[in-house]
């Protein structure tokens, strides 16, 4: 019998072991399977609404996926989320430069 979320994260975990995920993803904006990280992200988003992550990887493989009106909802999450965390915490420091790239390169793409 098939599990959708057992073979998501299968795929996200090997994916995270081949390379550096999260420096792939959030520091050099590359990712061999974007569709794979919105399935995550969207994922995360479903379990854990209120963090960061799920939200920002949701924005970066949105856009990346040309789902502009989706990239900009997340981006809007994002923002939202990191006035809720202290500004100086370290879960807001991590997402601020994601934001504002994600920001600028959505207001690049136009509408």
């Amino acid at each position: 019998m098939d599990d959708p979320t057992k073979d998501l994260l299968t795929k996200v975990v090997s994916a995270i072991e081949s390379k550096a995920f999260l420096e792939s993803v959030f520091v050099n904006d590359v990712f061999d399977d974007w569709h794979l990280a919105k399935k995550f992200a969207e994922f995360l988003v479903k379990i854990q609404p209120d963090e960061i992550f799920g939200h920002a990887l949701a924005m970066r493989a949105y856009r990346h996926l040309d789902d502009k009106v989706s990239a900009r909802e997340e981006l809007k999450e994002c923002q939202n989320l990191i006035f809720q965390v202290k500004a100086e915490s370290s879960e807001a420091n991590l997402f601020k430069s994601v934001i504002i790239s994600e920001t600028q390169k959505l207001r690049d793409m136009g509408d």
